[in-house]
């Protein structure tokens, strides 16, 4: 349950907590800042989608090129 909340009309709960620290939702709203409110691995993953897609756009415009080459189609 996030910080503040309230459990109504039971006794008990059971929960599991999966990740807490700095980079929790909860903490980052806390701080507050001007600059956007980004954990680490969302950096992180953010950095390697660009990267992933750099990696696609140049395979897919070498592979055009190449395929312009390829005058014999007997093959297919």
């Amino acid at each position: 349950m996030p910080r503040g909340a309230f459990l109504k009309n039971s006794e008990w709960a059971i929960g599991l907590v999966v990740y807490t620290g700095i980079d929790s939702k909860i903490m980052l709203n806390a701080k507050i800042k001007k600059k956007p409110k980004i954990g680490r691995i969302e950096k992180y993953l953010a950095r390697y989608v660009v990267l992933i897609f750099l990696a696609q756009l140049t395979i897919s415009l070498l592979l055009t090129i190449m395929s312009f080459g390829v005058t014999d189609l007997s093959y297919v």
